[in-house]
Order: C-alpha cells, then sequence, then structure tokens
C-alpha cells in the first residue's frame, strides 16, 4: 500500500493552499501545475536531506539544498502574509546556516570517516 497519484493530487491542495494564493501573472493552471509539483515533491526531498543529516552523508549537499527549501517556502509564506510561520521558518534558515558554516567541526559522521586515511 503506498502513495498514489489520487492521494498525491487530494494532498497537495491541502499543502499548498491554492485558495490563499494572491493574484499572480501566470495563468492559475499553471500555478496550480507549479505549486502541486512543489507540493508532492517536498516531503521526499524534505526526507532526503533530513536523512543525509543525521547520517552526515553529503552534509554541504544537503545543508544547501535545504536552504534552498526554507528559501522556497518562506518566500511562500510570505505571499500569503503568514509572518508567524514566517519568522519560524526564517529560524530554520538560520540554524541551516550556522551549521553550514560550523561544518568544518563535523568530526562524527560518514562525511568524515570516508575523509580519514
Amino acid at each position: 500500500m503506498g502513495i498514489t497519484e489520487r492521494d498525491a493530487q487530494d494532498f497537495a491542495p491541502d499543502i499548498i493552499g491554492i485558495q490563499q494564493q494572491p493574484p499572480s501573472p501566470l495563468p492559475r493552471t499553471v500555478l496550480y501545475g507549479l505549486l502541486t509539483l512543489f507540493a508532492v515533491t517536498l516531503i521526499w526531498v524534505e526526507s532526503a536531506v533530513g536523512l543525509m543529516l543525521i547520517v552526515g552523508f553529503q552534509t554541504r549537499l544537503a545543508l544547501i539544498v535545504g536552504g534552498l527549501m526554507m528559501t522556497l517556502l518562506t518566500f511562500g509564506t510570505m505571499q500569503i502574509e503568514n509572518f508567524q510561520n514566517a519568522w519560524l521558518q526564517l529560524t530554520y534558515a538560520l540554524v541551516i546556516f550556522v551549521v553550514l558554516v560550523c561544518r568544518k567541526w563535523n568530526l562524527i559522521s560518514l562525511d568524515a570517516w570516508m575523509k580519514r586515511p
């Protein structure tokens, strides 16, 4: 029993809040398609980034992708003027930045283990 395309189509409008989107220069069908694509891929990208960070594999790449995802999420949240969630997302983005800067002290990870002679 897995996620079907119909499940994703039912899930996507809830997560993207298509009714809350402000007017856009894009046609509504294009906007809906882009937002649905983002909503469907979001869970997989977040899962991959989280797993990579937990085990410490390709930490730099995972942090960069995570930061880009946070940028997109924050942009969308600001578009619907949900400032409480935007503040929380900016805090997460700051944590991602700090971890990226302090990455050279990452001693307990697969990345550090693979670099050992």
